[in-house]
């Protein structure tokens, strides 16, 4: 598996998520932590490791907007 197929991997799945969360309002997660736990694994990663790194990756992009100060945004 190149690194390219997981780029566009990574670009059709975050199009599909945005788009469900345009139209139907639900989470990016649902789309985007089973493609990469299915991409991991076809990458020759393990059951084990792939899902941590699926759900890792997911909860680290909720750190940084979970960040921003609260009296910034008022």
């Amino acid at each position: 598996m190149s690194v390219l197929w997981l780029v566009c991997l990574g670009l059709v799945s975050g199009a599909g998520a945005g788009l469900l969360a345009g139209l139907i309002g639900i989470g990016g997660g649902i789309v985007i932590v089973p493609v990469m736990y299915y991409g991991l694994l076809s990458a020759g990663a393990s059951a084990d490791q792939a899902a941590h790194v699926a759900v890792a990756t997911s909860l680290a992009a909720i750190l940084l907007p979970q960040n921003d100060p609260y009296p910034a945004r008022v």
